[in-house]
């Protein structure tokens, strides 16, 4: 115990929004449910809106005439509320029923403040006294039952509350009155509360000892969810933010959250897309492919229960799992995928991207007249591209890469026919996007197969260079094609779609049926903590919401804004928020190295602005290697950040592709 608390004899709590708070935005919030529930269902939901509100508002004008009737700063009891409150003519309830009413959803919507329990029970181990001290009117028994029942209060432990003698914290006179029922001085009590007049301030002028405890106010200034279209769904929307903040994450720093709830409210949203459109194209199955959609598919498995008529599944699979076995050798896509562009691969790296083993690379390089070394040898694409054709211009060669896509292609059709993708049946992928690669292969395969099916792909985001229908089968993305989500497609994998497992490399056969083969997982410790902590975050918003039947119509509303909040934290992060995902990293290539990875953000020297300053000017943005160019700028020193802010305004008043243009002219 602190020194300067040594003299402390009884610890005090505040109730409300210190030890327990409830599942609505505002305590207010639970009256307008109360209006909702009591106001006659044969009427449009516009009339019990209104009927809603204006039982709110009778009943807090009903409070404040009973708190009058004691005097000033003075409290009223709940029976005294409900003798005087004014039902409207329409209502067929009693005030006693109504009164039932407000304790039974009173009841339903407390939980305990975690970091004020852990508190509690800390100064248990040290045989402290505790008592609790409201300003509220609910009676005495029956806020100690909601205290027993959190496991906040113990026999033995001193409950006042204001309705039982009018007097309040407030005025300081229900202060006066512990102090004299404990028959203690005030230097004794420390008081720990949420309201800054009635449980710091006035305390604090009688001489007691106060913390101040504002865990609960971390969102009071502003709403994640607008009010105005829907009270009560997005006050319980609002208060499940709180909720999680306040029970399963209270140890999570402050800035974490806030990033968590951007992502969770934005992939709610993705994943409620994808039913709906599910529905509408009469798709029965949903594939969520891994590794992407692994936080999206336990989401989907929640949700499911909205859209019982749609089946949801993992599909395991990645560009390097289908790459082999959707090779055709007569067309050359497949080395757009095996060399990629903007970087120097060599022979032996294009041979690993499409899983050939290295027992059969080394057999290769004996028989195509091409040794070792060379293959290992890093070079431009199109010499490396001359170098397969050189290699597979060999019958030897060719028959040994004819028997690895035929072997790929084989597990891979046995996977699939195990997951039911070959059964006839109406069925879709599910994928982060971007290009439509993954889908073009599948398709690919499954073509291959000579099995007749409608390939369809339901995708967070399109580039706008993504594969023609003909190549890859429809399409549809969530965000607008060429968004600054698919501008920015590593980051939005990392740090939205961030998966508790590897990427898919491969597929083996064993006792149980086809199963994945995954590439070696290098994540940090950190970047692990993170993917566990968006998980179990997500995961638990969904249950919540689930639990207190928010309306689906009115979740789906709410896409624009969720949207927009989530690219203005990949175009304008502030430094706060980039704490979250510091430390994580990406692979640059398909075969998953530890060479490859890189850091999706980092900060940028004075190079790094006039090369990117001169790719701007020569058009030639698309090199650019930065893989979040906007969190590297907010991580970056303040000369930095401002060079780049006036960048970012040229570029946007067109003043770079005028001068560009003008350059271009006089040469």
């Amino acid at each position: 115990m602190q020194k300067e608390f040594s003299a402390v004899r009884v610890f005090s709590f505040d109730v409300f929004d210190t030890c327990i708070s409830r599942t609505y935005e505002k305590p207010s919030d639970l009256f307008y449910h109360i209006g909702l529930t009591i106001s006659p269902e044969s009427q449009t939901l516009e009339k019990r809106k209104v009927a809603a509100n204006n039982f709110l508002i009778s009943r807090i004008d009903a409070e404040k005439r009973a708190n009058r009737m004691h005097g000033r700063k003075r409290s009223c009891n709940i029976h005294e509320i409900y003798s005087i409150l004014t039902l409207p003519p329409q209502c067929v309830r009693s005030k006693f029923d109504i009164m039932k009413l407000e304790l039974q959803l009173e009841e339903q919507c407390i939980y305990a403040i975690q970091s004020t329990k852990k508190l509690i029970n800390e100064l248990r181990i040290k045989n402290a006294r505790i008592i609790f001290i409201s300003d509220m009117y609910l009676d005495k028994s029956f806020i100690k039952k909601l205290l027993v029942k959190h496991g906040l209060f113990e026999e033995g432990d001193g409950l006042y509350v204001s309705s039982e003698n009018t007097l309040t914290k407030r005025s300081g006179k229900l202060f006066q009155h512990v102090l004299s029922e404990e028959k203690i001085q005030p230097e004794e009590m420390l008081h720990h509360g949420d309201d800054f007049i009635a449980d710091v301030q006035n305390p604090k002028r009688m001489g007691i000892k106060t913390k101040h405890i504002s865990e609960s106010h971390f969102y009071s200034s502003k709403h994640p969810v607008p009010r105005e279209s829907d009270t009560l769904n997005a006050s319980r929307i609002n208060a499940t933010l709180k909720y999680l903040r306040l029970t399963r994450f209270y140890n999570l720093p402050k800035d974490n959250f806030t990033t968590l709830n951007t992502i969770t409210l934005l992939l709610t949203e993705f994943v409620l897309w994808t039913f709906l459109q599910a529905q509408k194209k009469e798709v029965r199955t949903l594939y969520f492919l891994a590794k992407d959609n692994d936080i999206t598919y336990k989401m989907a498995k929640q949700l499911n229960i909205y859209f019982p008529s749609i089946a949801v599944k993992y599909l395991y699979g990645s560009r390097r799992a289908w790459l082999a076995a959707s090779i055709h050798l007569e067309d050359q896509a497949w080395k757009r995928l095996a060399i990629p562009n903007g970087k120097q691969s060599s022979v032996r790296d294009a041979l690993e991207r499409i899983n050939l083993p290295h027992e059969t690379i080394k057999e290769i390089s004996q028989n195509s007249g091409i040794s070792y070394d060379k293959l290992n040898s890093t070079t431009t694409k199109l010499k490396c591209s001359e170098l397969l054709d050189k290699i597979f211009s060999n019958g030897y060669c060719i028959t040994l890469l004819n028997q690895h896509i035929a072997a790929e292609r084989d597990i891979c059709l046995r996977y699939f026919k195990q997951e039911g993708l070959l059964d006839n049946s109406n069925w879709a992928i599910v994928d982060t996007g971007w290009e439509l690669n993954c889908q073009a292969a599948l398709k690919r395969i499954i073509g291959i197969g000579n099995i007749q099916t409608n390939i369809v792909g339901f995708y967070f985001g399109l580039s706008n260079d993504h594969l023609s229908t003909d190549l890859a089968g429809n399409a549809y993305a969530f965000t607008q094609i060429g968004s600054i989500f698919a501008k920015r497609p590593v980051a939005v994998e990392h740090c939205f779609f961030a998966s508790t497992h590897s990427s898919t490399i491969g597929y083996m056969d064993t006792q149980n049926g086809i199963t994945p083969i995954f590439a070696k997982d290098y994540r940090t410790e950190h970047e692990v903590t993170y993917s566990n902590n968006l998980h179990a975050f997500a995961l638990a918003f969904i249950d919540q919401l689930c639990k207190l039947n928010i309306s689906i119509g009115y979740l789906t509303s709410l896409r624009k804004i969720f949207t927009q909040r989530a690219s203005l934290l990949l175009e304008s992060p502030k430094i706060n928020e980039l704490n979250s995902f510091r430390g994580i990293k990406a692979s640059g290539d398909a075969r998953h190295t530890k060479e490859s990875l890189i850091s999706i953000f980092s900060p940028l020297s004075l190079n790094d602005l006039l090369k990117i300053l001169f790719l701007y000017l020569k058009k030639r943005q698309h090199e650019i290697s930065f893989v979040w160019l906007e969190a590297s700028v907010a991580d970056s020193n303040t000369i930095i950040r401002l060079m780049f802010k006036i960048l970012f305004l040229a570029k946007k008043k067109h003043v770079i592709d005028s001068i560009t243009d003008y350059t271009n002219k006089a040469k």
